[in-house]
């Protein structure tokens, strides 16, 4: 960790038959679940995740809820948005390769070019 910055980490796997979701905060404790929202916005993105998130979401519904979050984060928050990242880990079973792909660097305004994609 590099002194006066918080450095928090994301990860999962596909490769057993159920796909598992870690978050790693700053401080190194591990939380296991099936999606995550941190930060100074992330009530609000619970907010939409928590009542429109489901197992069984496509791929384009997952990325469409995504945006949705992201962006009502940003409109409510003003610490939130700016610099965002988006990753897809299709799972095995869903015919995926199961290997993470960045669809969005950049600021909050390309969410909907990568979910439209």
């Amino acid at each position: 960790m590099v002194m006066g910055h918080d450095v928090e980490l994301t990860g999962g796997g596909g490769l057993r038959a159920k796909p598992r979701l870690f978050y790693v905060d700053n401080d190194g404790v591990v939380s296991e679940g099936e999606i995550f929202s941190v930060g100074s916005g992330s009530t609000y993105a619970y907010g939409i995740l928590d009542s429109d998130y489901r197992p069984d979401l496509t791929e384009a519904e997952a990325l469409a809820l995504a945006e949705k979050a992201i962006r009502r984060a940003a409109s409510r928050d003003a610490y939130s948005g700016g610099f965002v990242n988006v990753f897809v880990l299709p799972t095995p079973t869903k015919g995926g390769s199961g290997r993470w792909r960045h669809v969005v660097r950049g600021d909050t305004g390309q969410v909907k070019a990568a979910g439209e994609a």
